[in-house]
């Protein structure tokens, strides 16, 4: 079986992925994480722990030819770390070619799967998708500042081809069971449902739209690339991941009403901090090619209509 090695594996999508990985039934899976606490948990879900911190490269390395990893998928959502897990999978990746050149064999290539996010496009004018220039002169519009380096190291991912089997995925806003990036707007909600009040602000602007995926419908999507990383997903693997695009206004006014609130809500903006500007993006992103290309299609298309339960897995989380 394919042995998968998931960086950020406990985190809300790398939970996510790695239960879905198992549902297949095909597949080795490998949790690393910086908790030893979470290594009963991890090992109770039928998989393999490995405790080191994203920046330990002699660690990694170490786990990569230990167990003979065959895939390794960050989720970690790491800046600094970034580039040093690259450096080390491509590393790995070209002494195993070496070594079969040794023997006169040719083997597979290590599979390398690195999480962006459609943050990269910015708040585009026009409709974009994932063959649209990114974080260059040519691209619709500029990335949000908090995610300026990630364009370069796509690049960086893609350049590598050479060494590994390599794919992007770029999910949009995550929601479902505990997502925490949902706090920025359901965070104000809650406590005005707690203390009461009239009026509700909510740090971004009214012009906001999200684009938003199920995590499992992006842990499907995941699955999906990986189950392709043979040379089977084109010349451009790189693909959008995104269900449904909804204004925050009606985000906000859906929740709301589901939990019963009656009041005004005042959009303030993002005061210049760069994450509410990474979350208050105008998105206008199109994902039809990973369906055409990895089948992929979302099970959760109906926000909305759901919004409810979704704030109360949320709250509940808290």
């Amino acid at each position: 079986m394919p042995k998968i090695l998931i960086l950020g594996g406990t985190g809300l999508l790398g939970t996510a992925l790695a239960q879905s990985l198992l549902r297949a039934g095909n597949n080795t899976v490998f949790v690393q994480t910086r908790a030893a606490s979470k290594r009963g948990a991890i090992v109770a879900a039928e998989m393999t722990p490995l405790v080191f911190p994203l920046e330990d490269k002699a660690a990694l390395r170490s786990a990569l030819d230990t167990y003979n990893i065959d895939t390794v998928v960050d989720v970690s959502q790491g800046y600094q770390q970034a580039t040093s897990i690259l450096e080390t999978v491509v590393s790995v990746a070209k002494d195993r070619q070496a070594a079969l050149a040794r023997e006169g064999a040719i083997g597979p290539k290590l599979g390398f799967v690195y999480t962006s996010g459609i943050m990269v496009h910015g708040s585009p004018a026009e409709r974009v998708s994932d063959l649209s220039p990114v974080g260059n002169k040519l691209a619709s519009d500029k990335p949000a500042t908090m995610v300026s380096w990630r364009p370069s190291h796509e690049q960086a991912v893609l350049a590598c081809r050479d060494f590994l089997n390599t794919v992007i995925l770029r999910p949009g806003m995550l929601y479902g069971r505990n997502a925490w990036n949902f706090g920025v707007w359901w965070g104000p909600v809650s406590a005005l449902k707690a203390k009461g009040g009239e009026k509700l602000s909510i740090s971004a602007d009214k012009s906001t739209r999200v684009c938003l995926v199920h995590v499992d419908d992006v842990a499907s999507a995941f699955r999906a690339a990986i189950d392709r990383l043979d040379g089977r997903l084109g010349d451009w693997p790189v693909f959008d991941v995104v269900a449904e695009t909804i204004s925050l206004e009606s985000i906000i006014e859906g929740t709301t009403e589901a939990v019963g609130l009656k009041t005004s809500v005042d959009f303030i903006g993002t005061g210049g901090d760069v994450f509410l500007e990474a979350m208050g993006l105008r998105a206008n992103v199109g994902s039809s090619r990973i369906r055409t290309v990895l089948g992929w299609e979302p099970r959760r298309r109906d926000f909305l209509l759901n919004v409810g339960t979704y704030y109360a897995a949320w709250e509940a989380a808290q």
